[in-house]
């Protein structure tokens, strides 16, 4: 399937191989982002590579051995494994249990992370500065999207904000609408 030919990589028609996310990631850490969103049947053929690294290439007759870290992220509810995980992937991966807090309990960390992306994203272009009442709104919101979301509001704003401010109003459109119905 696809999944397996992106993570693992594939013989092609001459028998050459095609390398996949694993051999990239060879000597490094091979980060798998959200891994209760993988679909049931590749979770099925991962406890081969995260216990004893490794794996088979689609259509190769032999195993190659991962020398690599292996990481996964998961959004987590409770102490128990994700919906959609698999209970034994849980088991493998939960060596070490890291616990990110949402963005929400992490007010001191909004306005760094938020002048830290809009620098990453105007890097190389006309310079861009968050107003005043950027501070307050962001505090403001509950941000349910976390950092996933920010990022995706402070480029948006960054292409859209007139002029060399970003404006409250720029990141959060939807709460000066409502400011304007007075709501």
């Amino acid at each position: 399937a696809a999944g397996d030919r992106i993570l693992f990589g594939a013989t092609d028609r001459d028998g050459r191989l095609e390398s996949g996310l694993a051999a990239t990631a060879e000597g490094g850490t091979l980060l798998v982002s959200e891994i209760s969103d993988i679909a049931a049947e590749m979770q099925a053929r991962l406890p081969r590579f995260v216990e004893h690294h490794l794996y088979r290439p689609v259509g190769a007759t032999t195993e190659v051995a991962f020398a690599g870290r292996l990481i996964a992220t998961a959004t987590v509810v409770g102490d128990g494994p994700s919906p959609g995980l698999r209970a034994d992937l849980w088991d493998r991966f939960g060596v070490v249990t890291l616990r990110v807090p949402p963005l929400i309990e992490r007010q001191e960390d909004l306005g760094p992370l938020a002048e830290a992306i809009l620098a990453e994203e105007t890097a190389g272009t006309a310079p861009k500065v968050f107003a005043a009442d950027v501070a307050a709104a962001l505090a403001a919101h509950d941000w349910p999207g976390n950092l996933r979301e920010l990022r995706n509001r402070i480029v948006r704003a960054v292409l859209l904000a007139e002029g060399e401010q970003i404006r409250a109003a720029d990141l959060l459109p939807e709460r000066a609408g409502a400011a304007e119905r007075g709501g």
